[in-house]
């Protein structure tokens, strides 16, 4: 495995998460993640010391690895699934589990040396870029050498796991304080939401090649929060747009996609 003196980055650490839920044959927290996955990446000085500004009893790779979750990243998320758990005191908490695409991927690495991505400060580097070429971004470059005026294809399954990762509540309402009533899903166990692309998905072209159908462009709404961002007044969608942007730009940033609030509220009205 890879040895560096430079502190791995989140990219570096999506292989040894998958590889962790892996040998763990199951569903997995966020917090055994952390505890378990130096088994599968060669930690350094680095890595192991504590985050500048952060917990100082807890090794910077925790921070990191925590943030490669929480901030949604495209290529973790095509291969894994959020369920719920029981933990011993019978107390519901959030775990990722691989799913098929997972499953796959993993079947398809032939040797350890395919574990890690080595850190690299240079931009061009083909193994810094190994994740940005991924099945997502793949779409978008299909998409647009097709010359298609209809919009790009969606994965369903990102709007869900994002749904299930923001537990089944709207996000407008979260941040605002408040509580915004729905209905039961199918399933009858959580409370029906609706995955909505905060940069429309029709503006696919004027981010290429990135793929806008990533967990960090989309938002768990109530079902009037949705319709509102579509068929309200301009007031009502500029003042709930700002509201989720003023969230989601950190994790945009991050996936190299940027964009003004201003751009973004015109995009609405194409």
């Amino acid at each position: 495995m890879y040895m560096d003196k430079k502190c791995h980055s989140e990219k570096d650490f999506i292989i040894p998460v998958l590889k962790t839920i892996q040998e763990n044959n199951g569903a997995c927290t966020t917090s055994f993640i952390k505890k378990n996955i130096s088994k599968h990446i060669d930690l350094n000085e680095k890595d192991l010391e504590p985050f500048p500004s952060r917990n100082k009893e807890e090794p910077r790779y925790y921070q990191v690895v925590g943030n490669l979750i929480s901030h949604r990243n495209q290529t973790l998320f095509s291969y894994i699934n959020s369920i719920e758990t029981l933990d011993q005191s019978k107390i519901k908490q959030k775990a990722w589990e691989l799913n098929e695409d997972g499953i796959e991927f993993l079947s398809s690495l032939k040797d350890d040396t395919q574990q890690i991505i080595a850190p690299s400060n240079s931009a061009n580097n083909y193994q810094e870029n190994l994740f940005e070429l991924d099945e997502l971004n793949q779409k978008t470059l299909d998409f647009i050498s097709s010359g298609s005026t209809k919009r790009p294809p969606i994965n369903r399954s990102i709007g869900k796991t994002v749904i299930e990762m923001m537990e089944y509540k709207c996000e407008y309402a979260m941040y605002t304080g408040v509580d915004h009533n729905t209905f039961k899903n199918s399933s009858g166990e959580h409370n029906f939401m609706e995955a909505h692309h905060l940069i429309p998905i029709k503006a696919t072209r004027d981010f290429f090649p990135f793929n806008l159908d990533r967990p960090s462009n989309i938002v768990s709404l109530c079902p009037n929060c949705h319709a509102l961002l579509h068929s309200g007044s301009k007031e009502e969608v500029e003042k709930v747009l700002h509201v989720i942007f003023d969230k989601h730009i950190d994790c945009l940033n991050k996936d190299g996609i940027y964009i003004t609030f201003e751009n973004l509220f015109n995009k609405y009205y194409l």
